[in-house]
């Protein structure tokens, strides 16, 4: 029952109490987008203060948004503004898969999804830049889903993007035999 001076909130999820006091004139449905809202704000002012690192880490992988610099061990990776961009949204969500659609919204602020490949051919072209061919890859395609940054130990056994070398191996401190080295190719 609903009194005069106070509405319960049940379907709000919010750090607010369940039961706020309300004038009379008040429609009960308002009270519940305001109180949605104020959630909203709370997650995205957390998220705003979360995200002031001023250089992202993922594996040997370092972006610099400071400086607007990127480095893998100790080579330095010269990215264009758009390829700054996307490193920075795979970086902030490691581990995670990216599909065409939400790199298109995010990364791009496309409002609609094109039938385009320009997702693929900037995430091709990072790719090259990031994974050199000594090195593990960081930058996988799930197929069919989008895609994926994860750190290079996670990722060697996951990616088939590029072949393993001896090179790779020693570089990052893992070994395999030869027949995972063919399964891997293969």
């Amino acid at each position: 029952m609903i009194s005069n001076n106070a509405l319960e909130i049940r379907s709000a999820p919010s750090r607010f109490s369940r039961t706020e006091a309300l004038p009379m004139n008040m429609n009960p449905a308002s009270v519940v987008a305001v109180a949605e809202l104020l959630a909203r704000l709370v997650e995205l002012l957390r998220s705003s203060t979360e995200s002031r690192d001023t250089v992202l880490s993922v594996g040997p992988l370092q972006l610099d948004l400071m400086t607007r610099t990127a480095r893998r061990g100790e080579r330095t990776i010269d990215l264009l503004p758009r390829e700054f961009l996307l490193a920075k949204y795979m970086m902030r969500r490691q581990g995670q898969v990216l599909t065409r659609a939400m790199l298109f919204r995010e990364v791009w602020n496309y409002k609609f999804i094109p039938k385009s490949n320009l997702v693929d051919v900037h995430v091709g072209r990072l790719r090259r830049k990031i994974d050199q061919t000594d090195e593990w890859p960081m930058i996988c395609t799930i197929r069919g889903q989008g895609f994926m940054l994860r750190a290079p130990q996670l990722a060697a056994m996951q990616c088939r993007t590029h072949h393993r070398t001896a090179a790779g191996d020693r570089r990052y401190g893992l070994t395999a035999s030869a027949s995972e080295r063919a399964q891997h190719v293969a």
